[in-house]
């Protein structure tokens, strides 16, 4: 079984690697990154690194976004026809939004957890993948509020 961990950049690696670490999985490990995230270091025995078009820059709006979520959502199209994940984890990058549409689209298994920073309000990310997801962690009880899908969980790292 082929489980899709996007871990994007930044601080949204750092959670997802500090997550990554209890959980001790052993199958087939797709990490996919921003294409310009030189910093993230991944290791892990059978696992395939991939970088993705990010589709939006940060400050970035307009036309160019629009154009920068297009070329991301066919490569990232073209990545989840080539490795055929059965489960996604995400706690919402912006890369995380093509993939998650596309992976539900394929019938994948949906897991978002929103980063801790989210206190009050979910992300933007989270806001537009919770009717997609099959589980939606948050880890402050705010949050949890905005929808019965929601899972409160504490903190995870």
């Amino acid at each position: 079984m082929t489980i899709m961990v996007v871990l994007g950049g930044g601080g949204h690696s750092f959670e997802m690697m500090r997550i990554l670490e209890n959980m001790h999985l052993k199958n087939n490990i797709v990490y996919v990154l921003n294409h310009d995230d030189y910093y993230t270091n991944v290791k892990g025995n059978g696992s395939r690194v991939y970088k993705l078009l990010r589709p939006r820059k940060p400050l970035e709006y307009g036309f160019k976004t629009f154009f920068r979520f297009v070329l991301s959502f066919l490569n990232a199209l073209l990545l989840l026809i080539w490795t055929r994940p059965k489960i996604i984890l995400t706690n919402g990058p912006s890369i995380s939004v093509p993939l998650t549409i596309i992976g539900w689209l394929l019938r994948a298994r949906i897991i978002f957890i929103e980063s801790i920073c989210r206190v009050y309000r979910l992300s933007l990310s989270g806001r537009l993948l919770l009717p997609l997801t099959d589980l939606f962690i948050v880890q402050w009880p705010y949050l949890k509020k905005y929808s019965s899908k929601i899972i409160y969980a504490g903190r995870i790292f």
